[in-house]
């Protein structure tokens, strides 16, 4: 099932990620069963995903530390962003 392109590998990681459409998830359950070049590459997939899992950097951090430096850089980003000043004064257009 594997190809050049690899497009097929996203079927895998959907599958993985409980997205797939039921109709295509069946096909690949059947390919699962009776291909063992995609039951390779599903594994390879599926310990991949896991080992990148693992190995989450930030996952220890306490999250409302991370969302509070968010927040403020954005707000500061925000103050110093001339596009959110009110407009200058203009001359009147009546006639």
């Amino acid at each position: 099932m594997s190809d050049e392109s690899g497009a097929t590998d996203w079927w895998w990681i959907e599958y993985l990620e409980n997205e797939m459409d039921p109709g295509v998830e069946k096909d690949l359950e059947l390919l699962l069963q009776h291909s063992e070049e995609d039951r390779v590459s599903f594994e390879h997939i599926r310990q991949l995903r896991e080992w990148l899992g693992s190995c989450d950097p930030v996952k220890d951090w306490p999250l409302e530390d991370r969302i509070g430096r968010v927040h403020r850089k954005v707000m500061r980003e925000i103050e110093k962003d001339t596009y959110f000043a009110p407009p200058a004064a203009t001359k009147s257009l009546s006639v």
